[in-house]
């Protein structure tokens, strides 16, 4: 090929990129700006056929004691929850009347729309930052711990997805043991789930329920870790807690008839 015809080549390629570029940040001002109203209103229409008819769609197990704590002010707690429920969370906090939950929320694209959904739930606070694999890389994960536990103090309660952000599935990290022992903080974990949802085909396979379907809660034992917690007893109250929240899993999983949750994204697991 001709020098002429390679520059020809190079600045059609390098138009390409361009244009595709242009076309990713549009893309993303649009979701940006679209997907956060959409995901409210599709919370809040759920959370509408679920307390309808005086909650005859929704069941509550084990929450008096969560709710009391919430609606207080003045105890704050670390409610945890697997990832792929994550969608059931903000409606059901807004009902419940907190101070606020704050939430750890990844420095991501994917973190930008849900920090701009949860946004518009009032009482739901996002910190940016995440763990990281490498060591060696920052992801911001300590410092939006540091923030989480100033906010605790503070007497905000806090919102963790212990198997977040990226898995393995239904494992529980150490961080929210971690998080327990240097706030004094009790962990409720909760189990939740819907007769019928969209599961999307992601890592976590994430739970929409879908409107107008049957909802269930349940919360297991208020867990604490005592502050001098050493290495031994960290990893066993990480056990611990994760054998509680998946017979939680299990417990809400089973509590529909089987078959009823059949409208999937993606691929079945």
């Amino acid at each position: 090929m001709s020098e002429a015809g390679k520059e020809k080549g190079a600045a059609g390629s390098a138009g390409g990129a361009r244009k595709k570029s242009w076309k990713k940040r549009l893309g993303r001002k649009l979701a940006l700006r679209l997907v956060p109203i959409a995901a409210e209103y599709y919370m809040r229409l759920y959370d509408f056929g679920a307390q309808a008819g005086n909650r005859k769609r929704l069941t509550l197990i084990n929450i008096d004691d969560l709710i009391a704590r919430v609606e207080s002010h003045t105890n704050p707690t670390i409610l945890a929850f697997w990832h792929n429920t994550i969608a059931f969370g903000p409606t059901a906090y807004e009902a419940m009347h907190g101070k606020g939950a704050v939430i750890m929320i990844s420095r991501s694209f994917d973190g930008d729309i849900i920090e701009a959904t949860i946004k518009r739930f009032g009482n739901i606070i996002a910190v940016r930052g995440s763990s990281s694999r490498k060591e060696t890389e920052d992801k911001g994960g300590q410092e939006a711990l540091a923030e989480m536990k100033e906010l605790a103090r503070q007497g905000y309660d806090l919102s963790i997805t212990p198997d977040g952000p990226l898995g393995p599935r239904y494992k529980v990290k150490r961080g929210i043991i971690e998080l327990a022992r240097d706030t004094g903080l009790p962990i409720v974990p909760i189990g939740c789930n819907s007769s019928r949802y969209l599961k999307i085909n992601s890592w976590d396979h994430t739970r929409l329920p879908l409107p107008f379907s049957r909802v269930v809660y349940k919360a297991g034992p208020a867990m604490l870790v005592p502050a001098d917690a050493d290495e031994e007893i960290i990893e066993a109250k990480r056990a611990e807690l994760e054998r509680i929240m998946v017979e939680l899993g299990e417990f809400v999983e089973g509590f529909f008839k089987p078959g009823s949750a059949l409208c999937d994204l993606g691929v079945r697991s």
